[in-house]
C-alpha cells in the first residue's frame, strides 16, 4: 500500500486533473445549448448558457458572445467579444468585427478598421471576408483604389462559391476593370451566382442575354432571368420585366389588335411601380405616363404628375418633357 503522503498526492493531482475536463464539458454542452437558444432567439438564454466557456477563452463562445449582444442590441458588448475572438483567429469573429467597423454599427465607422479585420479573415480563406476585402480595394475604402487586388480577392471568394463576389468578378469582366474585358468569362460568373438566387447576378445574366453579351441573344431567356431577379426585389430587374410586358401589349397592338391587352399593362404597370417605389427613376416616368394615359390602371392626370416629378426631379428628360406637357395643358397640374 502507498503511504499516507503519496495517496494523497495521487487524491489531489486527480482532482486538478480531472475537474478542469468536468468544467469544460459542461460549459461546451452549455455552448451547444447557447447556440440553440440563439437560433430560436432566445438571447437571454443564449448569453446566460455561452458565459462561462467564453469567459474561459474560448474563440466559438466568444463569437457567439459577440452575436448575442449583437442581437441585444448592445453593441459596445459585441465588439468586445467579436475582438476578443478575433484576436485568438476566429474568423468569423474577424468578419463580424470588419462588419462593425465598416457601418459604423455600434463603433465609429472606420474603413482601415474594418479592412484590417477583413484581411485577418480573408487571409485565412473566409469567402466572405475576401469579397469584402474586395470590395474596399474596389471602392478605395480605407484602402488605395486598386482594381486589380480587387479581382484577386473577388476571385478567391468566387472559387469558393460566394455569390456575390462572383457577381462582382462578371461586372469586373463586363466593364474590363483589372481585367481584360470580356463579356463570355463575364456571362460565365453572372450564370453561376445567378444560380444560386442572386438578384443582381440575375439582371445581369437577363441583360447578357437580351443584348447577346456573351451568349446568344434570348428574349425568352432574359424575360426569365428579369422575373427572378424581381421576385428577389431587385428594382432594375422589376424595371425590365415591366418594359417586357408594356413591349408585349405593344407588339399586340402593332399586329392588329384595337389596343394593347389590358392586362398585360395591368402587370407592367405593378412591376414599374414596385421599382419606382424604389426610386428607380425611368419606372417613376412609366408610372407617371401611365396614370396619365390610363394605361394599366384608372387614369389619373393628378397622380400621373406627382410621379413624373418625382423622376424630373432625378434628371430623367422624358418626365420633364412630359411634365412640361402637362404644364403647358394644364393637365393634373396647376
Amino acid at each position: 500500500m502507498l503511504p499516507r503522503y503519496l495517496r494523497l498526492m495521487t487524491l489531489l493531482l486527480f482532482i486538478s486533473a480531472s475537474t478542469p475536463q468536468s468544467l469544460t464539458m459542461n460549459a461546451y454542452a452549455g455552448l451547444s445549448e447557447g447556440i440553440a437558444a440563439y437560433q430560436r432567439g432566445d438571447y437571454a438564454s443564449a448569453r446566460q448558457e455561452i458565459s462561462a466557456l467564453a469567459e474561459s477563452g474560448d474563440a466559438v463562445a466568444q463569437f457567439w458572445m459577440g452575436a448575442t449582444y449583437q442581437k441585444l442590441g448592445e453593441k459596445v458588448e459585441a465588439e468586445k467579444w467579436y475582438r476578443q475572438a478575433g484576436e485568438h483567429g476566429n474568423t468569423d469573429a474577424q468578419l463580424a468585427l470588419g462588419r462593425l467597423y465598416y457601418a459604423g454599427d455600434g463603433v465609429q465607422k472606420d474603413f482601415i478598421e474594418a479592412g484590417k479585420w477583413f484581411r485577418e479573415a480573408a487571409e485565412q480563406g473566409n469567402a466572405k471576408a475576401q469579397h469584402l476585402l474586395g470590395m474596399l480595394y474596389d471602392q478605395g475604402e480605407g484602402v488605395a483604389q486598386d482594381y486589380a487586388e480587387a479581382l484577386r480577392w473577388f476571385r478567391k471568394s468566387a472559387d469558393q462559391g460566394d455569390d456575390e463576389a462572383q457577381c462582382y468578378l462578371g461586372l469586373a469582366y463586363a466593364k474590363g476593370k483589372g481585367v481584360q474585358q470580356n463579356y463570355a468569362e463575364a456571362a460565365r460568373w453572372f450564370q453561376s451566382s445567378a444560380d444560386k438566387g442572386n438578384a443582381l447576378a440575375q439582371l445581369n445574366i437577363g441583360l447578357a442575354y437580351e443584348h447577346g453579351l456573351g451568349v446568344k441573344k434570348d428574349h425568352a431567356k432574359a424575360t426569365y432571368f428579369f422575373l427572378l431577379a424581381a421576385a428577389g426585389g431587385q428594382r432594375e430587374g422589376q424595371y425590365h420585366y415591366g418594359l417586357r410586358h408594356e413591349e408585349s401589349a405593344r407588339l399586340e397592338y402593332e399586329k392588329g389588335a384595337t389596343r394593347g391587352d389590358p392586362r398585360v399593362y395591368k402587370t407592367a404597370f405593378s412591376y414599374f411601380m414596385q421599382a419606382a417605389k424604389k426610386g428607380h427613376p425611368d419606372a417613376q416616368m412609366k408610372v407617371g405616363a401611365m396614370y396619365t394615359l390610363g394605361k394599366g390602371v384608372p387614369k389619373d392626370t393628378t397622380e400621373g404628375a406627382t410621379w413624373l416629378l418625382k423622376a424630373a426631379q432625378q434628371d430623367q428628360s422624358e418626365a420633364q418633357f412630359l411634365l412640361g406637357m402637362d404644364y403647358v395643358a394644364g393637365d393634373g397640374v396647376l
